[in-house]
């Protein structure tokens, strides 16, 4: 299970790669990420993908503020 920290720790390992600005933007790359993967005919994984971006989305957003992944 991801976890605040654990978001954390992902946007800012990829922040040189790929712009995360703001937790909607996560949540739509994810979905997006599902979107791609059924495109290509792998259903099995958009599934799966998309049950993590449910996850994501039950996720209390003040614990994720706590972390301050996007302040600064």
């Amino acid at each position: 299970m991801i976890t605040p920290k654990g978001i954390k720790k992902v946007v800012h390992n990829n922040e040189r790669y790929v712009s995360i600005p703001n937790r909607a933007t996560m949540d739509n790359m994810v979905y997006f990420v599902a979107d791609l993967l059924k495109e290509a005919g792998d259903t099995e994984t958009a599934d799966k993908v998309r049950e993590f971006y449910y996850k994501l989305e039950d996720m209390n957003t003040s614990e994720i503020a706590k972390e301050g992944i996007w302040i600064g």
